[in-house]
């Protein structure tokens, strides 16, 4: 393994993207659970972080010690990502089945990641969503826990030696998070970061 720590400063809001755990446990009750029982035990952990139910449609962080933090495969569904939009880009077109590799061959720690957040704390952000049904234009609320700008996590990205996943790919994956960043309603800029990046000693 080749291990790197990255140091990440949100540079907007980051938005809870988690369903509260009365919505959450019912959806995973209802179609996880019973196709793939093994699954259970670590989806009750995952369950245990997140709050009790909160407003109709609000999405949260998950918490540990009612302190809000982000899960290891987050990281790495972003890296994945961005593998996967940026396969013909010159930096990581050489990389045959690149998304595979990122999958099998990059890894990040720790299993929980604490945001380290400003005082002013977690507020809400409230939006309207339209969407066109069959019945016409609709018009709903959308609620979400918001963690503000200057926001930071630390984690380590842990790279197994095959020669073709490098730093310099794992950063250049890393770069689109000033573009399209982390958590819920990413597409409208939330979530967007800086970071740093060293190879551990």
């Amino acid at each position: 393994m080749k291990s790197f720590t990255v140091s990440l400063e949100f540079t907007e809001p980051i938005l809870g993207s988690q369903p509260t755990r009365d919505v959450a446990t019912d959806y995973i009750h209802a179609t996880a659970l019973e196709k793939n029982p093994e699954l259970a035990e670590g989806l009750e952990e995952e369950l245990e972080t997140l709050p009790e139910a909160l407003e109709r449609g609000t999405t949260v962080f998950h918490k540990v010690d009612d302190k809000p933090v982000l899960w290891d495969y987050q990281i790495r569904g972003f890296i994945k990502e961005w593998g996967l939009a940026l396969s013909g880009d010159g930096v990581v077109s050489g990389v045959k089945n690149l998304r595979s590799k990122l999958d099998n061959f990059v890894y990040v720690t720790p299993r929980t990641i604490p945001l380290e957040m400003p005082e002013c704390g977690i507020t809400f952000n409230e939006r309207p969503l339209r969407a066109m049904t069959a019945k016409g234009p609709r018009v709903s609320l959308a609620r979400s826990e918001q963690a503000p700008a200057g926001t930071r996590i630390a984690f380590t990205v842990h790279i197994v030696k095959d020669g073709e996943i490098t730093e310099k790919v794992i950063r250049a994956l890393l770069d689109m998070g000033q573009w399209k960043g982390l958590g819920q309603w990413r597409n409208g800029s939330w979530g967007r970061f800086t970071y740093t990046m060293e190879a551990t000693a």
